[in-house]
């Protein structure tokens, strides 16, 4: 099975809430957005197994982050609809992957 890991080396799932780089502004300061995993997509007429993710406005506005075993170093696992993400084994990054 595919994954996708936040920066802590968690596996991102379905539910979660994510904490995301979005840029840096005036002195330096880091801005973030916060956008959940609404579905985990795997269907047999494509290969790309993606995430489609939710922007949290009213109105529902989605993209998707596609699943290709990888380290995404600017999304962070804030909660998650257990609220037990901390307790999820951390996959040990080698390299500069």
């Amino acid at each position: 099975m595919t994954y996708v890991s936040d920066k802590n080396g968690r596996d991102i799932e379905v539910g979660d809430v994510l904490k995301v780089y979005h840029f840096t502004g005036r002195n330096r300061r880091r801005h973030f957005m916060y956008k959940q995993v609404v579905e985990r997509v795997n269907r047999s007429d494509s290969t790309l197994e993606h995430f489609v993710i939710s922007h949290l406005t009213e109105t529902l506005q989605t993209y998707i982050l596609l699943i290709e075993d990888q380290y995404e170093p600017n999304y962070e696992i804030v909660q998650s609809w257990d609220a037990n993400f901390e307790l999820r084994e951390k996959r040990i990054r080698i390299g500069n992957d």
